[in-house]
C-alpha cells in the first residue's frame, strides 16, 4: 500500500521562507490566540481525524481543524484507479478567512497515456481532462509545474504573484525511492523500467483580498509510466500566512507538520479491506516510525562528517524526554520551554516564570515538562 498517508518528519529548508521575514517577525508583543509571538505561550491539543479516527496530530489550540479521510466512488469517475485506498485531505486553520493555514493535500493517480498501445496506434479515446481506469488523464509535469498549477487551482483570485524560492529536494525522492525498494527489486527482476522520483518546494508571495501572503508548497511526483502508464503525487503540503508573520509562525507549521501518528488498527482495518496489500501497509507504517533515523542515515552518507548533533542543530530540533512515556521525542527547539500532557497534548513557551498548571483554563490536565535528553 505504497500511497497510505505516508507523512514524512523531513524536515524541508525553506531559505524564501525565513530570511526575507526575519527582520518583520521581530515584535514581541502579544498577538489573536494562536498567533506565534515570543511572549505568548503555545497551546497545542492533541486531535483524532473526525471521519475514520485514522490518526492524530497537534493543533494549536484555538485553530480549527476542518476534513480527513474521504474515499472516492469509483462509479464517478469511470473506475478504481483512485477508489482502492482512501485519501487524506486536512486542514488546520487560524479562523475562519483561513489567514494562516497548514493543508495535507491527498494522494491521487493521473494517468498519462503518452506511450500506451493506444497512442502507439494512434488512438486518442481518452483525451486530456477525461478519466481512464478512475484516474484523471494529466501529462506528468514537473515537480514546479505541479506546485504552480496546485497553487493557480487553490488560489484563483490572487494576484502579484512573485515566486520567492525554488528548490529540489533530491533527499525527499531518496525517501520515497527507500520506501519503495521491494517494488523497485521485483520491476527489475521482471526486466521493466523502474519508478522514477522528483521532489520540490515552491515558496511564494501573492495578494489576496487585500493582504499580502507567504505560501510554501512541497510535493514528491512518483513517475510510474513504464509500468502503468501513470504516476502520482506523495507528501503533497501547503502553509501559509501573512507575510509579516511567517517566520513567526515556521516553528508552529514544523509541530503540526511532525506530530501526525496513525493507527495500527486502522492500517490494518484498511489493509484487510484491501486484500493482498497488507503487508506493504505494515511496511508503510514501519516506514513512517522509522522516516527519522533514515533520514539521518541518508545525510550520514552523503556527508560522513555529518552527525546527529549537527543534524538537529541545521533542522532547528532537539531531543526530549516524555516525562509520562520517558520516550525520547524529536521536536521543535525553537522554544525554551515545552509542556505536556498525560493525553498528549503539547504547550511552547518562551517565559521561565510561566506554569500551565496555574491557568485555569487548561490546568484541568497536569502539565509536566519535557526535559532535553541528557547528552
Amino acid at each position: 500500500m505504497r500511497q497510505l498517508f505516508c507523512w514524512p518528519t523531513f524536515v524541508v529548508v525553506l531559505v524564501g521562507w525565513v530570511v526575507s521575514t526575519r527582520a518583520a517577525s521581530q515584535s514581541t508583543e502579544p498577538g489573536p490566540a494562536g498567533e506565534a509571538t515570543a511572549a505568548a505561550p503555545l497551546v497545542f491539543e492533541r486531535r483524532t481525524e473526525r471521519n475514520q479516527r485514522a490518526y492524530t496530530y497537534l493543533a494549536p489550540k484555538s485553530w480549527i481543524s476542518q476534513g480527513g479521510i474521504f474515499h472516492v466512488n469509483p462509479l464517478q469517475v469511470n473506475g478504481p484507479g483512485n477508489s482502492i485506498l482512501p485519501k487524506n485531505d486536512l486542514v488546520v486553520r487560524r479562523d475562519e478567512a483561513a489567514t494562516v493555514y497548514f493543508r495535507f493535500l491527498p494522494v491521487w493517480n493521473y494517468a498519462d497515456l503518452r506511450s500506451s498501445p493506444m497512442a502507439q496506434m494512434g488512438m486518442n479515446a481518452f483525451p486530456l481532462g477525461s478519466y481512464y481506469q478512475g484516474m484523471l488523464v494529466r501529462l506528468l509535469p514537473t515537480w514546479e509545474q505541479y506546485l504552480q498549477e496546485l497553487f493557480a487551482s487553490l488560489h484563483p483570485a490572487a494576484r502579484e504573484l512573485k515566486i520567492v524560492e525554488s528548490r529540489a529536494l533530491p533527499e525527499l525522492s531518496e525517501v520515497f525511492r527507500r520506501r519503495d525498494q521491494f517494488v523497485l527489486a521485483q520491476l527489475q527482476s521482471m526486466g521493466l523500467p523502474p519508478l522514477a522520483y522528483a521532489a520540490g518546494a515552491l515558496v511564494v508571495e501573492y495578494l489576496e483580498d487585500g493582504r499580502r501572503y507567504r505560501e510554501a508548497l512541497v510535493t514528491a511526483l512518483i513517475d510510474a509510466r513504464g509500468v502503468a502508464y501513470m504516476w502520482n503525487n506523495d507528501y503533497t503540503l501547503a502553509m501559509r500566512a501573512p507575510v509579516e508573520e511567517a517566520e513567526a509562525l515556521r516553528p508552529l507549521f514544523n509541530i503540526i507538520r511532525q506530530s501526525v501518528q496513525l493507527d495500527p488498527e486502522w492500517i490494518v482495518r484498511v489493509s484487510q479491506a484491501a486484500g493482498e496489500r497488507a503487508k506493504i501497509a505494515r511496511d508503510t507504517l514501519e516506514y513512517i516510525q522509522k522516516i527519522d533515523r533514515e533520514i539521518v542515515e541518508n545525510r550520514a552518507r552523503v556527508n560522513e562528517k555529518t552527525r546527529y548533533e549537527g543534524y538537529l542543530l541545521l533542522t532547528g530540533q532537539d531531543d526530549y524526554v516524555n516525562p509520562y512515556t520517558q520516550k525520547v521525542e524529536t521536536d521543535t527547539s525553537d522554544f525554551k520551554y515545552r509542556w505536556t500532557t498525560a493525553t498528549g497534548d503539547y504547550l511552547y513557551s518562551n517565559e521561565p516564570q510561566f506554569d500551565p498548571n496555574q491557568v485555569r483554563e487548561i490546568n484541568n490536565l497536569e502539565w509536566k515538562l519535557t526535559p532535553v535528553r541528557a547528552r
